[in-house]
């Protein structure tokens, strides 16, 4: 006897019911009448695993072309005789763009073959877009609508695994070479290999059909949807196909746009296979952005490489489509290829990229670099900048082949060094620019909002942007905040701000433009307070300015000054609140926010960072700062504190990052990290990640160091080692050992933490 059928002989009808089974996957969909019936299913020794039955989502004339699509249907390769089954919310196969059909597989222009309703009712245009943009790409390919979403504008899983077995079972009556899944749900940090779906992604594969599935439009940065985070799948991140301008989205925004440039909705993680264009997509007679639309690329772009090479394999049409333009995302620094098609026809082996070096050092001043690619004739590149406010690409931004990236630096007058990244051609470039010294050291990151909403966390009860350009009042620049100016009106804007202990005169203030719809000059309805909290999730604050309808102004106004020294030494969120009544709105406008310090530089080659040990909390920190090394022997950070006798000199190329997680909730402890993409990344983590969640909370550049290469250091400088408690598996708040002694490490190592090598090179 099969072993389903086993399973399900062993079962009582009053225990269990069969609704649904699909012949081709070792599946089953059941109902269970009691948790006794549960219990024993899931000891069954016939069982491997149990799965709710899941509700599935959709996800919402450049593309071809930034594709090189033309170039390849030119040449003959449109994917004839082959089919994609399209799983979505059914296809109008009565739309021009698809045939048009009189009913489907007729007449013979008709490119619907079949169409199949597994969940009547409702309907959208999804599905039909979808299948626009499989046959755009692959003009000779047939569509296979298979509708899984009902009414209520979901799919449930059960439904999507009846609509893949019978994709299983049709697969050679209509030559299936491809499944599009633009849907999904859930979050998922690595890659899927048990699971729902990872049977009849399994299965489908074997039976010579890919898997195409959309990565999801949450913006996660380290995470999927699945299925496209089952393990088989081809999962399929968007980009931009062109420039336009500011775009908005439901869950974040974009404050400039070009082609390749990954969308902020995007969700990408490491084992994401690839990119495609998602905004906007013209097809079928509408305009759609999403994930949604960029995996119909690739699931065309599949049906187009089994028609050109029907004797090659899965795992090598798999290979060719990853032969695309490499661009890197610069929300999380990760490379992924972009689909081309030209260069998925045109070779088997992955392209190689080299770059002249791996980064610079500049003064305070603007200055000019030049970066050579080496990469073969055929091999296209990109070129990207995380830093576009002071780090411009002039020239060089994509190419073929061999060439040069220029780029320029403006003068930093911040007291602090700075640090950008280039992503040329899958490489990272760090450039590092040193301050102007102590005086006038800001604070606040992104302060004139020109790099959009990066480092501000804004919220809108109508889920309006917050951070805007373009529109008036004329800015002094071309963005600013704009906070309420519609009914019922609750907007913020907030950033986490650390005050070192050492500063002096911490002072912060803002411009501001306030317009009003509001009749009378004698009440007050709408208002708008600068409060400041410490710590950063506390619920009572310090009001440092209030202001009214009543304060409306013609022109961009200064601010007074509110005084934060009461706060030194602590981080502190400071947070822009604004609310309107029913009636009469006002517009709250600011600009150019600023916490200005006084503070000593940055420790010299001649500073020494201290070592020390919590004996209550297991824990290690260190510090370059001597006032503070000074306020924690005196007690200032709690009890525990001793100092454990080791130490390294600050002095270097490249500051270091250093943040904190808060008590609560948590983790109590710090991290350090010289390496500008990762502390780049975690500020745009903290930037997305609600206070109310684990986070590491940007504290401040805490001293001078050197970037190991590949575990080495240069001639003259100690290696200096890092472990790590590995305390996010145990439940317990992460530490981080960073010394430069290599006994020291391997004591920690001997208790259970993880070594993770040379992290930095410190003078002798």
């Amino acid at each position: 006897m099969p072993k389903k059928q086993e399973v399900h002989a062993s079962f009582a009808s009053h225990e269990s019911a069969v609704l649904k089974d699909y012949s081709q996957l070792p599946l089953s969909f059941v109902r269970v009448y009691s948790r006794k019936a549960l219990d024993k299913l899931l000891m069954h020794p016939g069982v491997t695993g149990v799965y709710e039955n899941t509700v599935m989502k959709m996800l919402l004339a450049e593309s071809l072309p930034l594709v090189k699509q033309p170039l390849v249907v030119s040449a003959g390769n449109q994917g004839a005789g082959t089919a994609v089954a399209v799983l979505d919310s059914g296809v109008d196969y009565t739309h021009p763009a698809l045939g048009p059909c009189a009913v489907p597989g007729g007449p013979a222009s008709c490119k619907v073959v079949y169409a199949k309703d597994f969940n009547p009712g409702g309907s959208s245009d999804h599905g039909t877009h979808v299948a626009g943009i499989v046959t755009g790409v692959a003009p000779g390919a047939k569509i296979v609508d298979l509708k899984v979403f009902g009414e209520d504008g979901t799919a449930p899983s059960s439904i999507v695994l009846e609509a893949i077995n019978w994709a299983i079972v049709n697969r050679h009556t209509y030559n299936i070479v491809a499944l599009n899944l633009s849907l999904g749900s859930g979050m998922y940090s690595s890659p899927q290999t048990g699971g729902i779906y990872f049977p009849a992604v399994q299965n489908a594969r074997s039976a010579g059909i890919s898997v195409v599935a959309a990565a999801g439009n949450e913006g996660y940065i380290s995470s999927l949807i699945n299925p496209a985070a089952t393990d088989g799948v081809i999962s399929v991140g968007a980009v931009y196909d062109s420039a336009m301008g500011m775009k908005s989205w439901s869950s974040c925004s974009d404050s400039t746009t070009a082609a390749d440039k990954v969308t902020c909705f995007s969700n990408s993680a490491l084992f994401l296979t690839l990119l495609a264009p998602g905004a906007m997509i013209d097809a079928a007679g509408k305009s759609m952005g999403g994930t949604s639309q960029a995996a119909p690329h690739v699931a065309g772009a599949v049906a187009v490489l089994r028609a050109a090479f029907p004797g090659e394999a899965l795992d090598q049409i798999e290979a060719r489509l990853k032969n695309g333009v490499q661009v890197t995302d610069v929300r999380n620094s990760v490379t992924k290829p972009r689909l081309d098609l030209q260069m998925a026809v045109g070779t088997t082996t992955a392209c190689s990229y080299f770059v002249s070096e791996t980064g610079k050092s500049f003064g305070s001043g603007s200055a000019t670099g030049n970066i050579i690619v080496t990469a073969a004739n055929g091999c296209t590149w990109s070129a990207m900048s995380n830093a576009p406010n002071w780090l411009t690409i002039t020239s060089g931004s994509s190419g073929k082949g061999n060439g040069v990236v220029s780029y320029v630096l403006t003068e930093n007058h911040a007291a602090f060094p700075r640090t950008g990244v280039l992503f040329v051609a899958g490489n990272t470039y760090t450039v590092t620019q040193a301050g102007v010294g102590a005086a006038g050291a800001n604070l606040v990151g992104n302060p004139g909002f020109e790099s959009g909403h990066v480092l501000w966390v804004e919220k809108s009860s109508m889920e309006y942007p917050i951070v805007t350009q373009f529109l008036v009042p004329a800015p002094s620049n071309a963005w600013y905040a704009w906070l309420c100016g519609y009914n019922h009106c609750e907007d913020s804007l907030y950033q986490d701000v650390m005050i070192p202990q050492d500063a002096s005169g911490a002072v912060l203030k803002h411009d501001y433009w306030i317009e009003t719809e509001e009749t009378t000059g004698l009440d007050f309805y709408d208002f708008m307070e600068v409060r400041v909290y410490s710590p950063p999730a506390a619920t009572t604050y310090k009001t440092c300015v209030s202001f009214t309808n009543l304060n409306t102004t013609t022109d961009w106004v200064q601010s007074g000054e509110c005084s934060l020294d009461a706060y030194k030494g602590k981080t502190v969120r400071v947070k822009f609140f604004a609310t309107n009544d029913g009636l009469y709105p006002t517009s709250f406008y600011v600009d150019n926010v600023s916490l200005m310090i006084n503070r000593p530089s940055l420790p010299g080659a001649t500073a020494e960072v201290v070592e020390f040990y919590n004996t209550n909390l297991d824990h290690y920190f260190i510090t370059a700062d001597p006032n503070e090394a000074a306020g924690i022997d005196n007690g200032s950070a709690g009890p525990g504190w001793i100092r454990t006798g080791h130490r390294f000199k600050s002095g270097g190329s490249s500051p270091v990052c250093r943040f904190y997680g808060s008590m609560s909730p948590g983790p109590n402890s710090h991290f350090y990290t010289v390496d500008m993409r990762e502390c780049e990344a975690l500020k745009q983590l903290q930037a997305s990640t609600p206070d109310t969640q684990k986070r590491w909370n940007f504290e401040s550049m805490d001293f001078y160091t050197t970037l190991a290469t590949s575990g080495t250091c240069p001639s003259g400088m100690a290696p200096v080692y890092r472990a790590y408690n590995n305390g996010f598996t145990q439940g317990i708040d992460s530490n981080h050992r960073i010394v430069s002694d290599p006994a020291a490490i391997q004591q920690v190592v001997s208790r259970g933490w993880i070594s993770e090598g040379v992290v930095m090179c410190a003078p002798l």
